[in-house]
């Protein structure tokens, strides 16, 4: 993100300032909630002790939602969801290719990482 951060002395960058929206901001927003919602769906335990994930309609259909609003803020494509939490749009389109394939590999590592760890030591 610094390539696209402002070079001056920006009133924005003010800690005790009024919030304005940047794609710093932005960028960390998405990928905090991304990995929140990774680190949730990876850490349901599902059976014995619940129902599993697939039969768990409500944490399922949540998760899903989630998601889905994680990759309409992170590729902006739906501007009221941006609107709403003030984002901004990414600069350009490799920036954003390149956001996007963090957070796929942070979901997906998360993700392997879960099941290898629960085959490992979960008896």
């Amino acid at each position: 993100c610094q390539p696209y951060l402002p070079l001056d002395a920006d009133p924005f960058l003010a800690p005790d300032g009024p919030f304005h929206p940047s794609t710093l901001n932005s960028v960390i927003f998405v990928l905090s909630a991304a990995m929140q919602t990774n680190t949730f769906a990876a850490n349901y335990v599902g059976e014995p002790f619940m129902l599993p994930l697939r039969r768990n309609k409500s944490l399922f259909y949540s998760l899903l939602g989630l998601y889905s609003v994680i990759f309409l803020a992170a590729t902006g494509s739906f501007e009221p969801v941006s609107d709403l939490l003030q984002l901004v749009t990414l600069p350009d389109e490799e920036f954003q290719n390149k956001f996007l394939m963090i957070l796929g590999f942070d979901t997906l590592a998360v993700m392997v990482l879960e099941y290898v760890l629960h085959k490992l030591f979960v008896r």
